[in-house]
């Protein structure tokens, strides 16, 4: 199994286990048939190669947020708390700390549920955060864990998060259907 850190493939997974569906600037939306899933993937414009991936599932009501960690620096943190603390910020607010549940050699992971908020889960409450700080920004959304800063632009965010929750709907009443009609 590998565990890329190029923007074209997901954690864990070939290329021919994906398939690059509809692209919005540097986000793009993939269709992962393994689990039954669609991915939004934002690519980095300014740091080291990284992503940071939204995935939603036609069998769950959540969606995870995958954020990459490859710094030497992030990685010992890490591995010393067995959480990531991420900083994250936009052209619009200021900084906030986020702490994400150490997930794999290299990432964290937050999982979007509502029905986890209300109990402040932490990875409900870390994922939502990351998510609104994306959504909040105009042009450019940026985080760093504890090594290099990753910059993304999201510009076309809204359109590509727009169209990747109006497909995650899709594909929780019938991923067969949503495969035709897509």
């Amino acid at each position: 199994m590998s565990h890329c850190l190029a923007a074209s493939f997901g954690w864990g997974q070939s290329k021919q286990e994906q398939d690059v569906w509809i692209n919005f600037g540097n986000w793009r939306i993939e269709i992962v048939q393994e689990n039954k899933s669609l991915r939004l993937v934002g690519v980095v414009t300014e740091g080291r190669g990284a992503y940071i991936a939204v995935q939603c599932y036609s069998e769950r009501d959540w969606y995870s947020v995958e954020v990459p960690i490859f710094d030497p620096a992030e990685i010992a943190a890490a591995d010393r708390r067995g959480s990531v603390r991420i900083t994250a910020w936009n052209d619009r607010d200021k900084p906030d700390s986020i702490t994400m549940v150490r997930f794999n050699k290299m990432g964290a992971i937050g999982l979007a549920d509502k029905s986890k908020l209300a109990e402040a889960d932490i990875l409900a409450v870390s994922a939502f955060a990351f998510l609104d700080k994306i959504q909040r920004a105009g042009a450019f959304f940026a985080f760093e864990a504890g090594g290099p800063t990753r910059t993304y632009d999201v510009r076309h965010y809204k359109a590509a998060r727009g169209k990747f929750d109006e497909s995650c709907s899709a594909i929780g009443k019938s991923w067969v259907s949503f495969l035709k009609n897509r």
